[in-house]
């Protein structure tokens, strides 16, 4: 009899995603970036309240803007997007926005 694919569970492989601009070594806590006001705090990056004593760096997403080395490009073409190219650009800025909020590396170059 041939395997049966019953009871078999597919799953999707998740890739460890590599980014050079994310720092190996162990950042002290708390550290702020001097260009943005996020900061390092519990192995990640927020938007918390600036501590009065806290070492100075630039973050990652600061970093990659002023490298012009953005994570990701996405182009739109096409007549629907000409159609609505301001839609699409509000909807796009309110999805920075609100991504931004929570993750403070999560940002739009141009």
């Amino acid at each position: 009899m041939g395997k049966s694919s019953f009871g078999r569970k597919d799953r999707l492989i998740k890739e460890k995603r590599h980014d050079a601009y994310l720092s190996r070594l162990k950042m002290a806590e708390p550290t702020i970036c001097g260009q943005c006001g996020a900061v390092f705090s519990n192995g990640r990056w927020t938007w918390k309240e600036k501590p009065l004593s806290a070492q100075k760096t630039v973050c990652p997403a600061c970093q990659r803007h002023a490298d012009h080395y953005p994570a990701g490009i996405i182009e739109i073409s096409g007549q629907f997007y000409k159609d609505n190219k301001t839609e699409i650009i509000n909807l796009i800025q309110n999805i920075e926005k609100r991504e931004k909020g929570e993750r403070p590396l999560e940002r739009l170059i141009s």
